[in-house]
């Protein structure tokens, strides 16, 4: 319990450290291939580093900072470490991809858990926001590969799959998102209120 009180006095040096990780394992990763900049894996990886930066200097300057943007954060990396899971035989995951795909979303995930408190909101309707990243890169996804022809995920390419196929695999990953969503938040809630309760009773 020490440990943890101890970590959660450095909040501000850590998110410092994890924005510039993160933002350097993009720029490792996609050194030469910035054409693909616009893959999902750079864009949350890089915005996840930048929301970090931002919201440390925000709270050093006395800004509050909504809570659940730091869900949002969350479930969108770790929606890149499912894609991950998913595609793991078919893709090599190895060095700073590694990183972007796997240790970044799991770090944020300890760092949610760490520095943040779903008790705090009010409304569990909240949660819902975790949706709205994912759908702004799907309607920018799909407006890409209407100019491109390439729709970057195959579950997109209504032309080749057929407009039903791909609406129905989009919503299953949209429930499937949303009830990880509600799963994080309401466990993160269950841990702080015991690790509360303990701080309390040392």
């Amino acid at each position: 319990m020490k440990f943890i009180v101890r970590l959660k006095k450095l909040e501000s040096m850590i998110s410092v450290l994890l924005g510039v990780m993160f933002i350097a394992m993009v720029l490792i990763a996609y050194w030469g291939n910035f054409q693909y900049a616009y893959e999902l894996t750079f864009l949350s990886n890089a915005l996840t580093g930048l929301f970090l930066l931002t919201t440390t200097v925000l709270k050093r300057k006395g800004k509050e900072i909504p809570q659940i943007l730091y869900l949002d954060f969350t479930v969108l990396l770790f929606m890149v470490f499912l894609i991950c899971i998913a595609f793991i035989s078919e893709f090599t995951f190895t060095g700073a991809i590694f990183f972007l795909h796997v240790i970044n979303p799991l770090v944020l995930m300890v760092y949610f858990f760490l520095y943040n408190d779903m008790n705090k909101i009010s409304k569990v309707s909240s949660v819902l926001t975790i949706i709205i990243m994912p759908l702004a890169y799907l309607v920018f996804a799909v407006i890409y590969g209407r100019i491109t022809d390439n729709y970057i995920y195959f579950f997109l390419n209504y032309k080749e799959k057929g407009i039903a196929y791909s609406v129905i695999f989009v919503c299953i990953v949209a429930v499937g998102l949303i009830a990880i969503g509600y799963g994080i938040f309401f466990f993160n809630r269950y841990l702080h209120r015991k690790t509360g309760k303990l701080e309390l009773d040392t």
